[in-house]
């Protein structure tokens, strides 16, 4: 999964300070979703959706960063 909807002129970037912020408030990224747990207490993690937020932040990152 791609996230370069990031690179469009009209997607919202936050500020590095607004980013920032949920991360430190909330102790995740903020396209990485919270780990949801099965009812066994075991950690269920979807990928694909997972795998997309990580490129979402890898790529704000690089944005920032310039």
């Amino acid at each position: 999964m791609h996230a370069d909807y990031v690179f469009e002129p009209d997607y919202e970037l936050e500020t590095i300070e607004e980013h920032a912020a949920y991360m430190w408030k909330n102790k995740h990224l903020k396209a990485i979703p919270n780990a949801k747990l099965d009812e066994d207490g075991r950690e269920i993690i979807e990928v694909g959706i997972h795998r997309r937020g990580i490129v979402e932040e890898l790529e704000k990152a690089h944005i920032y960063i310039y």
